[in-house]
């Protein structure tokens, strides 16, 4: 399986490209490029962080992820009690070993209290100069949109208010297309998973899913492409 998992790559350039990125972070060289921009990086820690309010901003969200393999949590393990799960201890150590130094911002959201509690603790224990968390509804009534729709506004005042300056409809608007271009291309890249004999793995699949987290997306849908 390793070895035609990695002729496959050989015969896909992207993927290596994909492979790259993602074995150099969380410092890679497409983040240290937009940074070095002067624009502002944000990492988010809960799938329900817009990311579209970030990318209207001019900013690039990145989400932040643990260890790819396994190892000792003990920095984790001291501000983290140890029923958290181990995700949110090896996303801590990371922050706490300044592997995540760059980070303008970080961004959370009331999801689960491992979610909930790693943030607290980055934001006690980290030095990042903003910080921001959204309740998440539990229910999809029209009470728990609107309390969502709520929150989006708060962080999106927050974010202006941090930055200094306005993020537009337009900006909004571009940023959405943006995100959802990203979201339909990979569901094309799924799409092939459905094959009798796919002509992607799952793992190659996952490599391109991590990637798009770790780098510009107007830079990812054209590798995707």
């Amino acid at each position: 399986m390793t070895g035609s998992t990695e002729t496959s790559m050989a015969n896909l350039p992207t993927l290596e490209f994909f492979h790259s990125v993602n074995s150099a972070f969380p410092k890679n060289g497409e983040i240290l490029d937009f940074k070095e921009q002067g624009k502002k990086v944000f990492g988010w820690l809960c799938t329900y962080v817009p990311e579209e309010i970030i990318v209207a901003a001019g900013a690039l969200p990145v989400r932040i992820t643990g260890y790819g393999h396994e190892t000792d949590l003990a920095d984790g393990n001291a501000y983290l009690y140890i029923n958290n799960c181990s995700f949110s201890r090896s996303c801590l150590q990371r922050g706490l070993r300044g592997d995540y130094s760059f980070l303008d911002g970080v961004v959370g959201g009331s999801t689960c209290d491992g979610a909930r509690r790693l943030f607290d603790a980055w934001r006690r224990y980290i030095d990042t100069p903003f910080y921001h968390v959204l309740t998440v509804p539990r229910k999809t009534t029209d009470e728990a949109q609107a309390l969502y729709l709520d929150q989006v506004i708060s962080f999106k005042q927050h974010l202006e208010e941090y930055l200094g300056f306005e993020v537009t409809e337009a900006s909004l608007q571009t940023a959405t297309e943006l995100c959802n271009e990203t979201r339909e291309l990979l569901k094309r890249l799924y799409e092939l998973r459905k094959r009798q004999e796919p002509p992607i793995t799952g793992s190659q699949t996952l490599e391109v899913l991590t990637a798009s987290f770790r780098m510009p997306k107007t830079l990812f849908n054209q590798k995707l492409k």
